[in-house]
């Protein structure tokens, strides 16, 4: 029985410093994460996601108007200095997508693979990401023969060896039959996700890349974000439209760090 009992204390006391070393460690990424430099402005943001039914509004032209006037709306709410919008917020991850350079075989069967998100022509000016050279996304963009497409930092330096790539063609996806799009622009590196890391990240813009939705951004300069007054532009357009996560970049963030766990 004494060695019975000694072997449960002696076991009670490994799981016990096992969990402090684990208690330690995530508290150490935490503080990380928090001190991380995130390539985008969180203070001072409010956000929400809404998503459009295809049975009302079913044709690309409807969800433009839906959003050119809400934008308009929230534009005018006293406080808002910018809107926009992204299929994903960075700190929620990203989708992915392969990347083909025109005149540049890739190696291996498959091309390489970078983030990929779909934004409004406002949105790197309301998150605070830096145009490092180049423009940002703007009225035109949409015609076929001028598709644009706008990539990080780490993207110039991954694939064109810090060489600036504006004027550059790509295609998104291994499909030959997918139209060339035109580099316009370099923005500065976002940590895409919780991994504390900035990866290689390609834009494309809202203006021919619909999906109906996403995560609209506002800016505002007020002491308090004016969440009712958003929630109240959605409902004047569209009262059965749900807005959904109607929050602060900076609860997203704090969420985001406090779900996650050591693996």
């Amino acid at each position: 029985r004494l060695r019975l009992r000694r072997g449960l204390v002696a076991a009670q006391v490994a799981l016990s410093l096992a969990l402090l070393v684990g208690a330690g460690l995530l508290a150490r990424t935490l503080r990380h994460l928090m001190e991380l430099d995130l390539g985008y402005r969180t203070e001072q943001l409010a956000t929400f996601s809404i998503s459009l039914p295809d049975r009302r509004y079913d044709s690309a032209e409807k969800q433009d108007a839906f959003f050119v006037a809400l934008f308009e709306r929230m534009a005018a709410i006293p406080g808002v200095e910018r809107v926009g919008m992204t299929t994903v917020l960075p700190m929620l991850g990203s989708a992915g997508a392969s990347l083909v350079i025109e005149g540049r075989p890739f190696q291996g069967d498959r091309p390489p693979e970078v983030r990929y998100g779909s934004v409004s022509d406002a949105y790197f000016r309301v998150m605070g990401i830096p145009i490092v050279s180049g423009r940002e996304f703007a009225p035109g963009d949409e015609s076929p023969g001028v598709r644009a497409v706008v990539v990080s930092a780490s993207t110039a330096r991954t694939f064109w060896n810090g060489a600036d790539p504006v004027g550059a063609r790509v295609r998104l996806g291994p499909d030959p039959r997918e139209p060339w799009s035109t580099v316009v622009g370099v923005v500065g590196d976002v940590v895409l996700g919780a991994a504390g890391e900035a990866q290689p990240a390609v834009y494309s813009s809202m203006r021919y890349d619909r999906w109906g939705g996403g995560d609209v951004v506002v800016a505002f300069r007020s002491a308090t974000p004016p969440l009712a007054e958003l929630r109240n532009a959605v409902a004047a357009l569209d009262p059965q439209l749900p807005v959904e996560g109607l929050r602060t970049v900076e609860a997203v963030h704090r969420d985001v760090l406090s779900n996650r766990r050591l693996p």
